[in-house]
């Protein structure tokens, strides 16, 4: 009874991530960080791109093959974006690691969560998920200034293509994904919202 008492004790007692590095990722998560991440894996090319935008690719140690920007040419591949080679992974050592929004019942984001590695699942479909997630890689990777000025970038060029074409006609559009079988975009998507701002 009294080394239950102690273990509780030692517990309630022991230091918490501070609140800074405690964020709901797009699956509804907390992830916690005891500090900002310095060695990330990335297995969402887009949230590679924003992280590339905010000059923060110094922070990155591990991408996927479908990252093609010349500097993300030194960063090790690890594969795919759903199925990545977990043995490269771990080698790396990430204190992060973004992954796939709605990817949380896989084999292997169950095997990098069971390694003690912190997994956000990034969301990206539609602005203000777009937008959060700036915030928040911003946030992990100790960037906060350099996202905010992302945020703005997009906003204005977001407004710039707005008043571009007001009072223009407006098309119908038909935005395919995928050929066989024929698939389009829904209503409440990125891809949506941008046809509608572009008239």
């Amino acid at each position: 009874l009294a080394l239950l008492l102690i273990v509780v004790g030692c517990t309630r007692g022991a230091p918490q991530a501070p609140a800074r590095y405690s964020l709901v990722d797009g699956d509804g998560d907390t992830v916690r960080l005891p500090a900002p991440a310095t060695r990330v894996i990335s297995l969402v090319p887009s949230a590679t791109d924003l992280t590339v935008a905010m000059g923060l690719q110094g922070r990155l140690v591990g991408r996927t093959r479908y990252d093609k920007a010349p500097v993300l040419a030194p960063i090790q591949s690890v594969g795919g974006t759903i199925d990545p080679d977990l043995e490269r992974v771990f080698s790396l050592r990430p204190d992060l690691v973004l992954a796939w929004e709605g990817t949380k019942g896989t084999s292997q984001r169950q095997s990098i969560s069971a390694h003690g590695i912190p997994v956000y699942a990034v969301a990206l479909r539609d602005s203000a998920a777009l937008f959060k997630t700036v915030r928040d890689l911003g946030t992990m990777l100790d960037g906060d200034s350099a996202a905010a000025t992302l945020a703005t970038s997009l906003r204005s060029q977001l407004d710039s293509v707005r008043a571009s074409v007001a009072g223009l006609s407006h098309p119908t559009v038909l935005f395919a994904i995928w050929g066989d079988p024929p698939m389009t975009i829904g209503p409440h998507t990125f891809i949506a919202e941008l046809i509608r701002i572009a008239g």
